[in-house]
């Protein structure tokens, strides 16, 4: 695609303003429909000779307007606008004003809104959620949601719940279909999202994961540190008095089982302790009596002093060894949990936990700031990575 400008036809200050009405014309003239790639940020830059700041803030304007629609990622198009020329609209490239021959006043003020564009007004960040059906994931989604809630306003963002991911794919395509929000979002695994996320890509919808990491997609992600995280634990474990000390995950094939893996190993090589090796336990994702059964055979056998629990899941074992199981925390055991489970200090026998905090508020925050900038069109990086809090509580004791 080709832009008819020569380089001496702007101005040396000023580019922006100038660039807006060549622009439109050429959207006019080049007889553009809506959703028609439109010219490129670096394609402009070569045609004009001119800065990515400059050519960029002419988009922005036409994105306001509702000349163009620009998705984060995924490129600049033909906006609605374009469609009122085609309707009868008398356009003025010299200001890019419109007066409408053929249709009301009301009509047009309804043609010039961009329908996924929202530069000048409420981005539209839809959600689907991983367990959203289900109350015991409360503890992450609350948190997360506060987070969104926090700086919904100053970024002018607006949350839709598109379902729970466990939903029909066809369900959840027909509810993206219909809304068509500014911005995706997905919470939890993305094989879980894997059909919306489908989706959104073929209406041109910009997605952004959050909650685990997911390199595999190349998609905007904001997930936890949690190998420093892990490795801080330990460091923590030992600092106390502790060498043996035990990994107990859950069996599951997400990134952020072996994220936390990566972290409990490069903690102990931090403090010249062996690899884990036989002090590494996996229990079922579902907590039972069996599978307790099973962790309280692993602690007698190897006899750990500290266990660092992979997620709140695998502790909810401890439920059947401590109380009337006899096992005591942390005279007799030590124990780091991961995650801010609202149950954790009762599976301890009600010992306040020492925990890893997940960044589930600021995880939020952080989204509602990333969808802003892709609904307007700006560069936002692939990765956002946030740091985790190792909260101190009563169940780790120092070892003489």
């Amino acid at each position: 695609m080709t832009f008819p400008i020569v380089k001496h036809d702007l101005p040396k200050y000023g580019v922006a303003e100038a660039l807006r009405p060549l622009l439109i014309k050429h959207l006019v003239e080049g007889k553009f429909a809506v959703g028609d790639p439109f010219l490129s940020d670096r394609q402009l830059m070569e045609a004009t000779g001119k800065s990515r700041t400059a050519v960029r803030r002419a988009l922005m304007q036409l994105q306001k307007d509702g000349w163009i629609e620009r998705q984060g990622g995924v490129g600049t198009f033909a906006g609605p606008r374009v469609g009122m020329v085609h309707r009868g609209s008398v356009v003025d490239a010299s200001d890019g004003q419109s007066t409408d021959q053929s249709t009301s006043n009301e009509g047009i003020a309804q043609a010039s809104k961009p329908e996924a564009s929202s530069s000048h007004g409420i981005v539209r960040l839809a959600a689907v959620v991983a367990g959203l059906g289900h109350l015991k994931y409360g503890w992450w989604m609350s948190p997360w949601l506060r987070g969104i809630d926090a700086a919904s306003e100053e970024h002018g963002v607006a949350l839709e719940l598109l379902g729970d991911h466990l939903a029909k794919p066809g369900a959840l395509s027909r509810r993206l279909e219909q809304h068509r929000p500014s911005v995706l979002t997905c919470l939890g695994p993305p094989i879980n999202h894997a059909a919306v996320i489908g989706e959104a890509k073929r209406h041109r919808i910009p997605c952004v994961l959050t909650g685990v990491r997911t390199p595999e997609l190349q998609m905007p992600n904001i997930y936890e540190d949690i190998v420093t995280a892990f490795a801080n634990a330990v460091r923590h474990l030992y600092s106390r008095g502790h060498q043996r000390i035990a990994f107990v995950q859950v069996r599951n094939s997400g990134w952020w089982v072996f994220d936390r893996l990566e972290g409990y190993e490069k903690g102990l090589a931090d403090c010249g302790l062996e690899p884990g090796g036989r002090l590494v336990h996996w229990v079922p994702t579902e907590a039972n009596e069996q599978s307790a059964k099973t962790l309280s055979q692993f602690l007698q056998r190897e006899q750990p002093t500290a266990v660092l629990f992979g997620c709140c899941w695998a502790a909810a074992n401890m439920r059947w060894l401590t109380g009337h199981g006899g096992l005591s925390v942390p005279d007799d055991l030590s124990v780091i949990v991961s995650d801010q489970h609202g149950e954790l200090d009762n599976w301890l026998g009600g010992v306040r936990t020492t925990t890893v905090k997940l960044p589930l508020y600021e995880t939020g925050k952080s989204l509602v700031a990333m969808a802003r900038r892709l609904a307007d069109g700006r560069d936002v990086p692939e990765v956002t990575m946030l740091p985790c809090t190792l909260v101190e509580g009563d169940s780790v004791r120092t070892l003489k």
